[in-house]
């Protein structure tokens, strides 16, 4: 009877008992920061590719190449890569206008090129209620004219 009072307490190895029970809890939340900064950072890349591809299309009018370019930018698979681009145009206020028409003041209609990157992002370990693959996207609009 002395014996079991003595492991009862007996309070080396408790740290250990604390520890397996906290590990998971630990991994878990390591492994949800680590997907966040992932997630980020692909999102950040892909609104950087869409500047760069939104100044090519600026600079050249070619709309055919600026998915290679993107992708090249954001240093991505180009068969996971979605890119979208969009010229359009309009007055002031925001009022959509068709291209190389005038507006009721006057003036030419602005001209932008609008460039959409979306990829599928996965993550490390499926999270519930989140769908997985996570469409991630990054866009970029650009006065042209």
């Amino acid at each position: 009877m002395t014996r079991v009072r003595t492991l009862f307490r007996d309070r080396s190895g408790s740290i250990l008992v604390e520890l397996a029970l906290l590990a998971p809890f630990i991994i878990a939340i390591t492994l949800a920061i680590i997907d966040f900064g992932r997630g980020a950072q692909t999102s950040m890349s892909l609104r950087s590719a869409a500047r760069v591809g939104a100044e090519y299309v600026s600079r050249t009018g070619d709309t055919a190449a600026v998915a290679g370019i993107v992708a090249r930018a954001a240093n991505l698979d180009t068969s996971h890569l979605s890119v979208t681009p969009l010229m359009f145009c309009e007055c002031d206020g925001g009022v959509a206008k068709e291209c190389g028409t005038t507006c009721p003041d006057g003036t030419g209609a602005r001209r932008f090129i609008s460039i959409t990157a979306t990829q599928p992002f996965s993550t490390l370990v499926p999270y519930p209620l989140l769908q997985s693959p996570i469409p991630l996207s990054g866009r970029a609009i650009l006065r042209v004219q």
